[in-house]
């Protein structure tokens, strides 16, 4: 769904929707600040393109650039993490999945920030999760361009 569709179709009851952003293409023409006032959950530096409620970000990397850039709200990343804290209180860490099994897909190092940000954004009590910016398929130019 386009951004401008989403923008005309979603439920404006704020406590009932939880957004989550990545940054894929198909965000372009969807004004992020339209959804600052709902909860939302930002996928890596995608934290710095509109007031977002929090940051999800998997790589170290990308929690340091973050850092740098002076996000004061709360930044979730991995556990192993943990020394990028550095007496900043703003960085938190993702919970446990909550299954577990043996092939690759079930092991937490192999689950990346947008599913992080997505799992627990569903563990809210909300009605509809809206997932943003997260391209599996082509679009209209490159239909068979795979971008996330």
């Amino acid at each position: 769904m386009s951004g401008v569709l989403l923008e005309r179709s979603i439920d404006r009851t704020k406590e009932f929707i939880s957004f989550v952003v990545g940054n894929g293409e198909s965000r372009h023409g969807f004004d992020l600040n339209l959804i600052s006032s709902y909860d939302n959950w930002a996928c890596n530096l995608s934290a710095l393109d509109y007031d977002s409620t929090r940051a999800v970000a998997a790589d170290r990397y990308i929690v340091t650039q973050l850092q740098d850039a002076g996000y004061t709200k709360d930044i979730i990343t991995r556990g192993i993490n943990s020394n990028l804290v550095g007496g900043k209180n703003n960085v938190r860490f993702f919970p446990d999945l909550p299954y577990k099994g043996d092939h690759k897909y079930d092991q937490p190092i192999h689950w990346g920030t947008g599913l992080y940000a997505a799992l627990m954004s569903c563990q809210l009590d909300v009605k509809m999760v809206v997932l943003l910016g997260f391209d599996l398929y082509g679009n209209v130019d490159d239909p068979n361009k795979i971008n996330n």
